[in-house]
């Protein structure tokens, strides 16, 4: 068990050294900064190995981001895709679990600061912190146009749709007339695409009957995509089944349309196969721009080694990409940190892990 350092007075010091599982028997201690995808998988990966490990996450869950959207949307309750990390690996006798935020890393003294203001020492760190959007150097966007990695982010796009429509009801009664309910998701990736799909056909479906006064099958839903085409990491055909089924769906798709302002109700956007910019107006915006890594991460070559090591991986989810490569990098890390990856994998996995 985990123990505070205690001065000689027998109470504790100022910013103590946590020590993790003193090393009996020269086990490692394998600190796992992270409870997604990833830092999930490398503590199942380390449960029967004799290593002792710890696993840090700010939040005491852990979130199927994949569903987020149907949280933003209240399909589903938050509560259906959120689940303990400590449940999760409670069969792993060789593990503990301790809510906190890493803030600081001191590779030479292999020791981690906490927001707490203690500190944790290790022998092997993972750092599987997971990713965050790009706003392209514009974070004054971020009030205006969050992305959808958290709960909160989920339940804050669910009170603005709702609120939008709710707010054009009630300004029709009031003036006779509301302001175009248009929804922005800027970026068509699985995310963006989800979310767009999912708000209009909650629109054109299940609330077009709720409202006395707006019609909500009139919202416009709009999706922003800078490159050639949505979905631009999957195969062409892919991409143009998902545009197609958008569409039907009454989606807007502005492929090679590139995000230029986003104020307070209005997005500005251009086209290079368009002259000029054009501007729109936007009950509610939301950016899903393409990821940049909080972490640590690994080049693109390792999902290739991870095969030819072990042989081809199934991921723990079948539908995000996303958590197939946070896998299999945790899995390189979990071998890296044993000591049982050869020589070929060591130059790779450097970037990965701080022994």
């Amino acid at each position: 068990m985990s123990h505070l350092s205690n001065s000689a007075s027998g109470k504790p010091a100022g910013n103590p050294v946590v020590t993790l599982a003193s090393r009996v028997n020269g086990r490692p201690r394998v600190l796992i900064v992270g409870g997604g995808f990833g830092g999930l998988h490398a503590a199942m990966g380390l449960a029967h190995m004799p290593v002792d490990v710890t696993v840090i996450d700010r939040r005491n869950h852990h979130i199927f981001q994949p569903l987020l959207y149907q949280v933003a949307l209240a399909v589903l309750s938050p509560a259906d895709i959120a689940q303990p990390i400590r449940t999760i690996l409670h069969h792993n006798r060789n593990t503990q679990v301790l809510m906190d935020e890493v803030v600081g890393i001191d590779a030479a003294a292999r020791t981690v600061s906490l927001s707490s203001g203690s500190r944790i020492s290790y022998d092997y760190l993972v750092l599987a912190t997971g990713a965050t959007h790009s706003y392209f150097a514009h974070p004054e966007w971020a009030p205006l146009a969050p992305g959808l990695k958290t709960v909160e982010d989920a339940t804050e796009i669910r009170r603005r749709v709702l609120l939008a429509f709710e707010l054009a009801e009630r300004q029709m009664v009031e003036h006779g007339w509301h302001p175009p309910l248009n929804f922005v998701v800027v970026g068509g990736g699985p995310t963006g695409v989800e979310l767009a799909g999912a708000i209009s056909d909650i629109a054109q479906l299940y609330m077009r009957h709720d409202f006395r006064h707006i019609d909500p099958s009139k919202s416009r839903v709009l999706l922003l995509e800078g490159s050639k085409r949505i979905l631009s990491a999957y195969p062409p055909d892919l991409s143009a089944s998902a545009e197609a089924s958008l569409r039907k769906l009454g989606v807007e798709v502005h492929t090679d349309t590139q995000v230029t302002g986003i104020g307070p109700g209005y997005v500005e956007a251009s086209s290079s196969s368009k002259e000029g910019h054009g501007r729109i107006d936007a009950a509610v915006t939301r950016s899903l721009l393409p990821e940049q890594d909080a972490q640590v991460t690994a080049p693109a070559l390792i999902g290739a080694l991870v095969e030819s090591l072990l042989g081809p991986l199934a991921p723990i989810y079948e539908e995000p990409a996303a958590a197939r490569t946070a896998v299999q990098n945790a899995t390189v890390i979990t071998l890296r940190a044993l000591g049982i990856v050869d020589a070929r994998a060591r130059g790779l996995v450097a970037q990965t892990v701080l022994p």
